[in-house]
């Protein structure tokens, strides 16, 4: 394992602990949500260096498939909750319905279990960052002066923007690149490596720096 997994792992747990320590009754369940999913994702992240590095066992796919059903829906489901729009919250309400459904055929009939999904990375991907850039986009037209410093919505968004807008054309096309230019992953994976200890420092610093905002739209 690189020293980059490393940093990322411990990246990773940091936000973890620090959502549990910031866990409390007046935390919004948008937030609590985002919280529990984040040890189930430490939890994966450890079981794959551990049936790679101990077990020699390359085939940790399953995890990761199982993974971004999960985490996307998730995604959904706090966007959901903050985002204002009655006809976005209605087409967030029919992704979630109709995601697990996509998941199910593309993972069984159109890839394998044991198989990178591309499809579930690039259609869930895609879809979270338009609720991300939604949600942002409200920020900037509320009538009420938002103080960013202070508002941990805004922070998991710019996060999750950060890593999926930058990842989504490559994992998208990571079958096509491991079989026609192998030489180039190694590379990419840096940038994965990277991106997703930058996400989870924001969503560490998100949880920290929560205060109760109550907002009003134009």
């Amino acid at each position: 394992m690189s020293t980059l997994t490393y940093f990322y792992i411990a990246s990773l747990a940091l936000a973890t602990l620090a959502g549990i320590i910031k866990f409390r009754k007046d935390f919004p369940i948008h937030l609590k949500v985002i919280i529990l999913l984040l040890p189930y994702v430490l939890l994966v992240e450890i079981s794959v260096v551990f049936f790679r590095n101990l077990i020699k066992d390359n085939n940790v796919l399953p995890q990761y498939n199982v993974v971004m059903l999960i985490e996307f829906l998730i995604y959904a489901y706090f966007f959901k909750t903050i985002i204002v729009s009655a006809f976005l919250k209605k087409a967030i309400s029919i992704f979630m319905i109709l995601f697990p459904v996509f998941w199910y055929i593309s993972v069984f009939f159109i890839f394998k279990i044991t198989e990178w999904n591309s499809y579930i990375f690039l259609v869930g991907g895609t879809f979270t960052i338009i609720w991300a850039l939604v949600y942002c986009y409200q920020l900037l037209t509320s009538i009420e002066n938002v103080r960013l410093n202070s508002c941990s919505e805004f922070w998991i968004a710019l996060g999750i923007i950060i890593f999926y807008s930058s990842q989504v054309p490559f994992m998208g096309i990571y079958n096509f690149l491991i079989v026609n230019y192998p030489s180039l992953i190694m590379n990419f994976q840096i940038g994965l490596q990277v991106t997703n200890i930058i996400m989870y420092s924001l969503f560490t610093y998100a949880f920290l720096c929560k205060k109760t905002i109550i907002m009003k739209y134009s």
